[in-house]
């Protein structure tokens, strides 16, 4: 009976062995079948799974990647970039460490972190100086240009230019380098000084010698009523459309403003991310 015991108690010890490794390996191909399928949310389930049960058949770097992947596939990228915080940057193949940093700078900048991105850019350079990857690079000039860092940037696209033998307009960033963009603030000020004054400045003259218009009218309405002798009615009505245009055309001139540099800036950063993905390698 004792022996009998002991060959079922060693008969389980064999028989697990045997079956952790397996089931290892089957939930890992379980969970990358089901992210090439698209059942990303499934796909997720089985990566965390396996990160929580320490599986030997990829690394805990390895499985976040993955597990990375299908936020990214759903446009999740916020919950990718905190997925791949999880991970160790300094420890592993140096594949994996690029793939690893990569992924975070492109989720950080696809979820509009972008110092973070660049922050993680410069420590990915610092880790591998002489990397040479086009991809990274191209990532960097748009991350500088969503911070309006000019400067850096051009020396970037210059960079690239040169390094890949691209046909780059090299005079790309000068008229945004030059561009002297409308003060907000400035369009507020000047509409209290002068109305319509903010918004011929801001970009909108046709607009700005309308307001003009509408508040010198609203003020001869009140002359108009005081003369007739309509001096309760003409005051209020008057004194209130002018109240209304004024602070009204203040702000519009500071919203005016706002959306031309805007709109400038987004034009370019469009084009010059146009222009590179034209030049794919």
């Amino acid at each position: 009976m004792k022996l009998k015991k002991q060959w079922i108690t060693l008969s389980f010890w064999i028989c697990t062995f045997l079956f952790v490794p397996y089931s290892g390996k089957a939930q890992l191909a379980l969970a990358d079948s089901l992210f090439q399928n698209g059942n990303f949310l499934e796909a997720r389930v089985e990566y965390e799974r396996l990160i929580f049960l320490q599986t030997k058949d990829a690394s805990r770097n390895e499985l976040l990647l993955k597990k990375s992947f299908c936020y990214k596939a759903e446009g999740k990228f916020d919950k990718a970039f905190e997925t791949l915080k999880r991970t160790d940057y300094y420890s592993g193949e140096d594949s994996i460490r690029v793939q690893l940093f990569y992924e975070s700078i492109l989720n950080a900048y696809l979820s509009e972190q972008y110092d973070i991105a660049l922050s993680l850019l410069s420590e990915m350079k610092y880790n591998f100086e002489n990397i040479e990857n086009y991809n990274l690079e191209v990532l960097e000039i748009l991350t500088l240009n969503e911070l309006m860092k000019w400067s850096e940037a051009k020396e970037k696209y210059l960079e690239l230019a040169a390094n890949y033998n691209l046909q780059l307009d090299t005079t790309a960033y000068k008229d945004i380098i030059n561009t002297k963009l409308r003060k907000p603030e400035k369009a507020v000020k000047l509409s209290y000084l002068l109305p319509g004054s903010g918004m011929i400045y801001a970009g909108a003259p046709i607009r700005g010698f309308t307001s003009l218009a509408l508040q010198g009218g609203s003020v001869a309405l009140v002359v108009h009523g005081l003369r007739e002798g309509y001096f309760f009615s003409s005051t209020f009505t008057g004194v209130a459309l002018f109240y209304l245009l004024y602070n009204g055309g203040a702000q519009y001139a500071s919203n005016i403003a706002a959306k031309r540099n805007n709109d400038r800036i987004n034009a370019f950063k469009l084009s010059v991310k146009n222009t590179l993905q034209d030049n794919s390698k």
